[in-house]
């Protein structure tokens, strides 16, 4: 049976911010650690202008999904089950991406419980799904609906039918299964259910976690993570956990018309994540019929933005410094980037993430503050330091050998 195994574990003593050294199928790894952002591309030939070197670089692909109830209903009676193979198949016959590990996530917007005989749709649709991902997620719901009667999101699955369904999709996943299962967190509960909700789910014996942040900043769910850290941490579990969050909003508060706007997702790991998976949006606003499109140039502009790391910004490529410097570093073209701006883009910032993770990892060893390191960064406020604070009664520091092949 294949495991993930963590070989040391550091944590920061002044924010949630840990590095961990992992064997996961006979790689090193060492997080915090940004996977490869695939959710914007669009076909497999935008892959044969990426530079080898750097595709070698980094081993982990992630593409999340979102599942409506007639594609979940669908899939498992079709004879042929092409179910995410363009995901999946397609990638692996591509000899660059062969041998690396090809995450899909999946977010349904749907209550599978509500349907009759679900559990058996749920088996059918993960067997699928267990053969096109070489790390299982278990599908995340979202728990909250639009109530158009009071004009706002209600939650409409209780934590409890929640983490029945999360077992009863585990125990689907595990049979006869060899590779990790991650469990989801919901972040659309408040700070007191989520801390209840991650007890349950430390106590039966689940140590992987995937928090889903359906397409809001990492500093809008800081509560939700640093209570989940302070369960870990009262059971002593703090080096023992796996945290991947994906589906951040790049941004805090992006809009088109602005030349700079504060990144989010190199924020999650001070946060306390050690995985940072792929970007996605807020769910688009339906404007009505005389809704006028902004120019194309503006959009192309806003989905290229390009990853500052002296201001923790993202910068619209026509104005920032960096961009030639970056298209050469990376072997791109400019009318690529305006092509295909959020897919060459996402490729770029990836790799500028995982070196600023590098940087903050050395300010925590060497320079023994990475909150002055973070605080130096001109978009970082007061408001946002402190969501990275630790609390004072945590454990600090420590370093051990794990391995986690228990729970698979």
């Amino acid at each position: 049976m294949s495991g993930i195994e963590i070989r040391n574990f550091e944590a920061d003593e002044q924010t949630y911010f840990s590095i961990k050294d992992f064997i996961f199928k006979n790689n090193a790894l060492k997080t915090p650690f940004k996977c490869l952002d695939f959710n914007d591309l669009k076909t497999v030939k935008e892959i044969s202008s990426l530079d080898k070197k750097w595709l070698d670089k980094n081993n982990i692909i992630e593409k999340s999904h979102v599942i409506k109830q007639e594609t979940f209903l669908k899939e498992a009676n079709r004879s042929d089950a092409p179910f995410l193979s363009k995901y999946y198949d397609s990638y692996k016959k591509i000899p660059v991406l062969s041998d690396k590990s090809i995450i899909n996530t999946l977010t349904l917007s749907f209550n599978p419980c509500l349907i009759q005989d679900y559990e058996d749709y749920l088996d059918g649709f993960l067997d699928i799904y267990h053969g096109r991902s070489d790390l299982l997620f278990v599908p995340n719901l979202k728990v909250k609906e639009f109530d158009k009667d009071i004009n706002k999101s209600e939650v409409k699955i209780q934590p409890d039918d929640y983490i029945g369904y999360v077992q009863c999709a585990y125990d689907s996943l595990k049979f006869r299964n060899s590779k990790p299962i991650f469990v989801p967190v919901s972040t659309r509960y408040g700070v007191k259910p989520s801390a209840g909700l991650i007890q349950e789910l430390l106590e039966s014996g689940f140590r992987y976690f995937w928090l889903d942040l359906e397409g809001r900043a990492s500093t809008s769910i800081a509560p939700i993570v640093r209570s989940f850290h302070r369960v870990v941490d009262k059971q002593g579990l703090d080096d023992k956990i796996i945290l991947y969050g994906s589906n951040i909003r790049r941004e805090i508060n992006p809009n088109k018309k602005d030349s700079i706007s504060a990144a989010s997702d190199v924020l999650a790991t001070p946060i306390g994540f050690d995985f940072v998976g792929v970007n996605r949006d807020t769910q688009k606003t339906w404007f009505g019929n005389n809704y006028i499109p902004p120019p194309q140039e503006l959009t192309t502009q806003h989905k290229g933005r390009l990853f500052d790391s002296e201001n923790y910004e993202y910068v619209k490529f026509s104005e920032f410094k960096g961009t030639d410097d970056l298209l050469k570093k990376y072997h791109l073209q400019e009318s690529e980037l305006i092509e295909k701006p959020a897919f060459y883009s996402d490729f770029i910032n990836s790799y500028e993430l995982n070196m600023e993770f590098e940087r903050q990892r050395y300010a925590m060893q060497y320079d023994k503050s990475l909150r002055d390191y973070l605080e130096g960064k001109r978009s970082i406020n007061e408001k946002i330091l402190k969501s990275f604070d630790k609390d004072k009664s945590s454990k600090n520091n420590k370093k051990s050998y794990i391995s986690l092949n228990d729970f698979m």
